[in-house]
């Protein structure tokens, strides 16, 4: 009997004037939605160093892959090398652990990344999307003295101007000059920004 009311229903609300009928609403609906516990987080990195972004998901449905610089990697770690040579997962996917482990961090080269959760086949599960970007520092490449001798003699009272140019850091490099252990109060800075990511000071 209880069989035979279905269709009976289902006709009645359609005589009635409904013009559709939103079938994911009368499928069953999981207690808890998957969710973040941990979500990726912006990260300082000096060029040169790995690090580990973090993702883990409680009551997963779907299926969990990361995007790097607009790019997603896939699910298997040949396909994520593809894409990312130094990225590598870590972390136990058992536990809902999607830890991207990225070695040599580089100015420019898979700074930006998005943890990405899928529906389930059934879109019981909502989809899932963090953001995370590496800002890298890069300390100068070189510093050295302009038209400065490493050693110098002036008189008492005199005054002489020393330059020094810092250059290939990210951000700013900011150059101090001591004398002995006293900071030198009065100085001068100029910038330069020449072609590329780099500045020099």
């Amino acid at each position: 009997m209880e069989n035979m009311l279905r269709p009976i229903i289902i006709f009645i609300i359609l005589q009635n004037g409904y013009t559709a009928i939103n079938l994911a609403e009368l499928s069953p609906q999981p207690i808890y939605q998957q969710h973040f516990i941990e979500q990726p987080q912006n990260l300082t990195v000096i060029e040169g160093q790995s690090v580990t972004l973090k993702c883990k998901i409680e009551n997963l449905g779907g299926k969990v892959q990361w995007s790097t610089d607009g790019f997603a990697m896939g699910y298997k770690l040949e396909t994520i090398k593809s894409y990312c040579s130094k990225c590598a997962p870590r972390g136990n996917t058992n536990k809902g652990e999607f830890h991207p482990y990225v070695e040599d961090v580089e100015l420019g080269r898979y700074n930006d990344f998005e943890c990405q959760v899928s529906p389930d086949h059934s879109n019981a599960h909502q989809a899932l999307r963090a953001r995370a970007t590496l800002n890298v520092i890069v300390p100068p490449s070189r510093v050295e003295l302009i038209g400065t001798e490493r050693r110098i003699s002036m008189n008492a009272g005199t005054e002489k101007q020393l330059s020094c140019r810092a250059s290939g850091a990210k951000p700013q490099a900011k150059i101090v000059w001591y004398h002995g252990n006293n900071k030198i109060l009065d100085q001068e800075y100029s910038k330069q920004i020449t072609n590329g990511h780099r500045e020099g000071t």
